[in-house]
């Protein structure tokens, strides 16, 4: 979690971008951000400008939301993983101090392997390895 400053005056937009790191194959990914939930910001979407161009772009769903998320490659502890990365403009409605709360995803769906699946017109033709598909099968992690 990283803001783009740590001091602003009331109003001075502030971009808040978030970088999940991910050892497996991920899908149907939520997050808990309570600072998007603050009633002392106002919240903006990040400038199109601001996501890289050669990355592939997709929608976060967040409370209250969405974001505009890119996927990446990210090291960790000398560890290479998948990354998403996303964001959102802060907006300060008062002056003071808040502290930046954490964030962490709440659901997701986890690769755990893979099953072969048989199309049913298998039987009609020559090449039935065209038909055998594989699979993957997912775990829900609250």
């Amino acid at each position: 979690m990283k803001l783009s400053r740590t001091k602003c005056y009331v109003g001075e937009p502030v971009i808040l971008q978030l970088t999940v790191y991910m050892g497996g194959d991920v899908r149907n990914l939520q997050f808990d951000v309570p600072m998007l939930e603050d009633a002392n910001f106002s919240l903006g979407d990040v400038p199109a400008s601001a996501i890289p161009n050669n990355v592939k772009r997709f929608s976060v769903p967040l409370p209250g939301g969405e974001a505009i998320g890119f996927a990446g490659i990210g090291k960790l502890d000398g560890r290479d993983y998948n990354t998403i990365t996303f964001g959102k403009v802060l907006i300060p409605k008062k002056a003071g101090s808040s502290k930046a709360a954490c964030f962490r995803p709440c659901f997701c769906e986890v690769l755990v392997g893979h099953r072969n699946v048989q199309s049913p017109f298998w039987r009609h033709v020559r090449r039935r390895s065209f038909f055998n598909q594989q699979q993957g099968v997912y775990n829900q992690v609250p």
